[in-house]
């Protein structure tokens, strides 16, 4: 079984399955596997926990390839964590030590088109009054995306989406201010030049500081029970917070 297992999963990840691939019926895997149908079906379901197979039913269902979806991984890491009783702090921490490798990064390699895509990130904050969580995070999740896909490391990119987005998740029930916004519009804009002029060491500190900062006026205000509930996906924001992922994805 874990052979069985093992086989598709490798095909899958190794792209020779694409999305959408239908591998036909439960039976015809037991023909070509030549396994009983226990062992196959019991393959079947580790490959659907995983989230690299869909059975469908009907004439034209079957077993078709889901291939991997970096949503369900956050959600799924998300859900492990509250169950952990993970500290937010411990989330807060993690994501600033990656942000601020991917910032002096992103002072090194980005691209004129990731300068572009950084400052186009700022505008909306820049050019508003609000004070809505909702708005601040997703305006914020733009920007934080921006830099860290102008590292060109990909493993980098990866762990920042997820991060930001179990953080900022979570972030959405924070009361935020029209000082606190002003501050972050100040170090976004801080940031950004730091890395137009290729300055790593001065990002890195900028990044550092900005994120820090977040995290004193949360313990401050006494908002940080707030952030425990890193499992919640309800509602508007996380549509858009994962709108927003995709539209910056490498």
């Amino acid at each position: 079984m874990d052979r069985l297992v093992n086989q598709i999963r490798d095909l899958i990840i190794g792209r020779r399955l694409a999305p959408g691939t239908r591998l036909g019926r439960e039976c015809d895997l037991v023909n070509a596997s030549g396994l009983s149908r226990p062992t196959v079906r019991e393959a079947i379901q580790i490959l659907e926990q995983g989230g690299l197979l869909q059975a469908k039913p009907g004439p034209k269902g079957g077993l078709i390839v889901r291939g991997l979806d970096a949503t369900q991984v956050v959600r799924a890491l998300g859900y492990l964590l509250e169950y952990e009783q993970t500290p937010p702090s411990d989330f807060l921490e993690a994501r600033k030590e990656v942000e601020v490798t991917s910032a002096r990064l992103a002072a090194q390699n980005a691209t004129e088109e990731d300068l572009t895509a950084i400052a186009e990130a700022m505008v909306e904050l820049q050019a508003t009054e609000r004070v809505d969580s909702a708005f601040i995070v997703d305006a914020s999740l733009r920007f934080h995306l921006a830099v860290a896909r102008a590292s060109r490391n990909h493993v980098l990119l990866r762990m920042t989406e997820s991060l930001i987005e179990l953080v900022l998740r979570s972030t959405v029930r924070v009361d935020f201010t029209t000082t606190l916004r002003d501050e972050m519009v100040r170090a976004h804009q801080r940031i950004f030049d730091a890395i137009r002029n290729r300055d790593a060491d001065s990002v890195a500190r900028r990044m550092r500081r900005h994120l820090e900062g977040f995290t004193e006026y949360v313990e401050r205000t006494g908002q940080s029970d707030r952030l425990k509930k890193f499992g919640d996906t309800s509602g508007d924001l996380f549509e858009r917070l994962l709108l927003s992922r995709t539209q910056l994805e490498v």
